[in-house]
Order: structure tokens, then sequence, then C-alpha cells
């Protein structure tokens, strides 16, 4: 800070003798941080907006001199404060008038103009704290002056907070689902392999990972030619639309934890022998409708749980918001090479959701989409407006995320009505198909056994497990019962039982990752934060313990 000229940002006072700061811009005009009459009036305005709506978290973009931060805290000094100045110049004039050792005893402060430092620093306030409730605060003038970082900051905040309210979402609705399927799906522990038994195969093989878009109708005819000269990954709705062609995927991917899954995957002739990629959230009964050799993913904390258990190497953990990302993931970390995207639009083209031979197809009117705040405008690859929603914008976010992560890759887009999905080249596929797929080899793929000799292993599983369900269950009902009895020694009963828990594995490597967004929905004061937390715990225990007894007690 000493080495900084003040060459723009200069103190000066006010007409009531209270300072401000004056930057002169680069067209000579000259923009004040703070009122030159009444910059505490200005400010009080200011953090009276603030709390208009509730909120756990303030986000302050620009500081000054402090005068609106200062009513903020007068006003709410519980809330948690993160607060961003861009501008060096003025922070050293802050400096020159203000002791700032006491205001960063209490805010969390940023110096700095770097977008993804900030949103990186957000995000540590957010996982900390657990709360999305943030109210975003710009002072005005830093809107002129740093209009294109805000912009930039703006973008990335919408991808940071799109991703945590489909997380905490999902999380919130599914778990239901998924603990009695972790259960059901220890059926198929024996006729399983690890992901990695694929590695050796698959390296610099190109792989085509095939939606159920719209634009998908433009390349089927091609598909077809394909056959073995690349890996077909089928996610989703893609695996019906592969059947209704006649085309076979060599890969089925496969997580979604409710019985619609289910209507997917019934019926197959095509596909019924791929191989099947699942997930032991995936719902129960669709493992048992592929013949073809299953392998477990591991995308939810139970997959690992059960690698380790098997003894299984395992590729990192990795889950995102779509089977397709996760097929992509799981895909790139076995090495194939280009990976291909095909029918993953991302939005709304040609006005439906799904390509022609899909079971879920539905056309909507302009005037639906458009009408529906539910639905977000944007451009598609061929500068066509198109409508998305959030759950896709995450999809998108999520894919760039992947490619960024695998730089040695190279990664196609040939879905030609979708959104842009940055760091992939978007392809024309049925050229791409003429001018190098159909110069490829056959790939020579693998044949596992179905049937594989583990000595009782699923049954010694199914013991440990069921014994450690229960030893989480003995803990979460005495602190449970001891806070709604009111019991004088509260406190030691729970960090007792809390000490036991974590050394069951269960609970240590399941239970406390489904944990991480429910987090976010509990009241933050400490007992009803445990009395809720270990309520929900017991809920999941009690449909996994009757799931054990071959009891699904969880309504679709």
């Amino acid at each position: 800070m000493l080495s900084i000229d003040q060459e723009s940002a200069k103190l000066i006072t006010g007409e009531t003798g209270k300072r401000t700061i004056c930057v002169k811009r680069e067209n000579g005009n000259e923009i004040f941080i703070h009122s030159r009459i009444n910059p505490r009036e200005s400010a009080k305005f200011i953090s009276d907006y603030t709390f208009r709506e509730p909120c756990d978290i303030v986000f302050l973009f620009g500081l000054g001199l402090g005068y609106e931060l200062r009513e903020m805290q007068k006003n709410n000094p519980k809330k948690v404060y993160f607060v961003v100045e861009p501008d060096f110049e003025i922070f050293k004039c802050n400096l020159m008038v203000n002791d700032i050792q006491p205001v960063m005893k209490e805010i969390n402060l940023f110096v700095g103009n770097n977008e993804s430092q900030i949103i990186q620093a957000l995000n540590y306030i957010i996982d900390r704290y657990k709360s999305i409730k943030i109210q975003f605060v710009v002072l005005p003038p830093y809107k002129v002056l740093y209009k294109e970082l805000w912009g930039k900051i703006e973008y990335q905040l919408r991808k940071l907070l799109n991703g945590y309210l489909v997380a905490i979402n999902t999380n919130n609705s599914q778990q239901k689902k998924w603990v009695r399927n972790y259960v059901m799906n220890l059926d198929y522990i024996n006729n399983t392999y690890p992901l990695v038994k694929l590695r050796k195969c698959f390296k610099d093989k190109p792989a085509i990972i095939v939606g159920a878009g719209p634009s998908l109708e433009e390349n089927i005819e091609t598909l077809k030619l394909v056959q073995d000269k690349a890996v077909i990954a089928a996610v989703g709705s893609g695996a019906g639309i592969l059947e209704s062609n006649g085309i076979r995927a060599h890969i089925l991917g496969a997580m979604d934890g409710n019985k619609a899954e289910e209507k997917i995957f019934n019926g197959l002739k095509y596909n019924a022998d791929s191989m099947l990629f699942y997930s032991s959230q995936v719902y129960y009964n669709v493992p048992k409708l592929i013949n073809g050799t299953k392998f477990l993913m591991n995308q939810v904390e139970m997959d690992e749980y059960l690698h380790k258990k098997l003894g299984w190497e395992y590729i990192s953990g990795y889950s995102g918001p779509s089977i397709a990302n996760v097929i992509t993931y799981n895909l790139s970390e076995l090495g194939c090479n280009p990976i291909i995207i095909l029918g993953q639009d991302m939005c709304y083209s040609k006005n439906r959701l799904y390509a022609e031979g899909s079971k879920n197809n539905k056309e909507f009117t302009p005037e639906q989409l458009e009408n529906d705040p539910a639905y977000i405008k944007t451009v598609n690859n061929k500068g066509d407006e198109v409508y998305t929603t959030p759950a896709f914008m995450s999809f998108k976010y999520e894919s760039e995320e992947i490619i960024k992560n695998h730089h040695d890759i190279v990664y196609l887009n040939g879905t030609s009505h979708g959104i842009t999905i940055d760091g992939a080249q978007n392809i024309d596929f049925n050229e791409y198909y003429k001018k190098e797929i159909s110069n490829y080899k056959n790939i020579d793929f693998p044949i596992f056994s179905k049937d594989i000799e583990r000595d009782g292993t699923e049954e010694k599983i199914k013991s440990q497990l069921f014994e450690e369900l229960h030893m989480v269950i003995d803990c979460c009902e005495e602190m449970v019962k001891s806070i709604q009895e009111n019991r004088d020694n509260i406190v030691n009963i729970i960090n007792e039982n809390e000490k036991k828990l974590s050394k069951v594995p269960l609970f240590a490597n399941v239970f406390m990752g489904m944990l991480e967004f429910i987090e976010y929905l509990l009241p933050k004061d400490y007992l009803n934060n445990i009395l809720n937390k270990y309520l929900f715990i017991l809920d999941k225990c009690y449909i996994m313990e009757k799931a054990f007894q071959g009891q699904d007690i969880v309504k679709e």
C-alpha cells in the first residue's frame, strides 16, 4: 500500500466537514464515493435498503471510507459481512483516516479486483456459515467505476449460487430415496466390478456421450454407422432414443434414485446387454433390468464406502447435477480421448426438451416458455434465441469445469442447436464421422464374467452395514431424547455420542457427507441445530432399517 501513488483518488472534505473520496476518471470527470453533503444520512438509507429482506450474509461491493459498513454493523452487528474494495487507491485513502484493525476483526475484507479470487473467498464464507441467504449491495459510484468487473462477478455469482441451489434442493428432496436404494442395491455387489478395470481398454479411445436433446435427431443415421469404432455412452433418456432407433450403446449411465428411472431402462432389447455404469443411489430396480456387466461409479459417499469395504481401487469421487456430467467425468478419468458430446442441448431447442423417440417428449409453445419466469432466455450455438433453466445452466457450468480440469483431453460439441459449452469445440458430427471416426479401428471391448466369486462378500457387507446402522440409531436417539427432555447434562451427552459416531464408518463416511447441504436448511442456534440434524439422520436410518427387511416405505 505504501508504494501505491494517489493518481486518481484523493481525500476531500465535504460541505458539512465530513470526509469523502473524489476519484478522477480518464475522461476528466470526477466521481464522489460518498455524499459531499451528508454521507452518514446517505449511508443510513443504503443500510435500510440492505435489510429490507432477511439475510445471513451481506456482500458489500465498495468500502470507501466505511460509512455504509458502519451503519450496517450498528443496525445488525451479528450479520456476516463480506466486503470487497476493488480499488487500491481508495483503500489507501481509507487507511489514512481510519484504524482498519478493529474492522478486520469483525468482517471478512477482500482488497483487490480479481473476480475469481473474490468468488473463491465468498464460496469459503458460504461454506463456513452454511447459508446462501445473501444480500448483495453495490455502492452506486462503484457501479460506474467498476461496471465491467461487477458484471464478471455477477456472472460468477450466478454460477456459484445456482450450483448451491441445485445441490441443496436435490439433496433435500431425494435423500430418503437414496438411502433406501443404498441398501436395496447391495443385492448387486457380487456381480459388480470397479470402474478402473476399464482403464487399459478405454485409454486414448474416442467416446461419444449421447443425451436425448432435440439436436440428436440430426445425428441418428450417422450414429448407426459408428458401432465399435468409438465408445458410445447413453445417458438418461438418451438410452431410449438409441433403443427406439435400433442403436446399441456400449455403456448405459444410471444414477437417478427415483422410480421414473426404471421407465428408461424397462423393456430394452438392443441395449439389454450393454455395460451399466451405476451409483448405489440409483433406483433399486434398474440394475436388474440390465444383463450386461455392471460397474460401480464413485459418485456418492455410499459408493466410496463400498469401494473401501471391498478393497477396490477407485476413481476420485465426483457428483454432478446430471448423469451426463458424471459419465463425462468418469470417461475422462478412464482416459477416453477425444470425447464427443451429442444431444446435450441444455435448452428447449425446437421448443422441445427431447428428441423424437423419447418416452417423455412434450412440445412447448413459445408463449409458454416466454411467459414463465422459471425459464431463462439465452442464445444457442447457431445464434438463435432459446430458453433454458437454472438446472440446465448448472449442467453447462459443471461440463465446463470438467473440461477445464482435463486439459489433456479434446472435447467436441456436436449438439448443433444446444447452448455453448466453453472449452468444447463445436463440430458437425456427421462430417466429423466421415473424416475421422470412419477411419478408426474397432475397439476390442473386454469380456467380464457375470458371476464373480467373492466368498460371501455381499453378506459380510450387509452384516457390517446393519450393525453400524444400529450404532448410529442408538447414538442419535439418545441425543434427541436428551434435548427433548431438557436434561441438565445435554452438552456432555451430545459430545460423548458425537465422539462415538465419529468412529462408526457408516456415519463418518456416509451420513456426514449427507449433512453437508442439509446444514443450509437447519436452524443456526446450537441445540435446535443438533436436534434437527439428528432427527434428519434418524429418519434416514429408519428407512434403511426397513429396506434391510425388504420393505420400501418411501413414497414416490
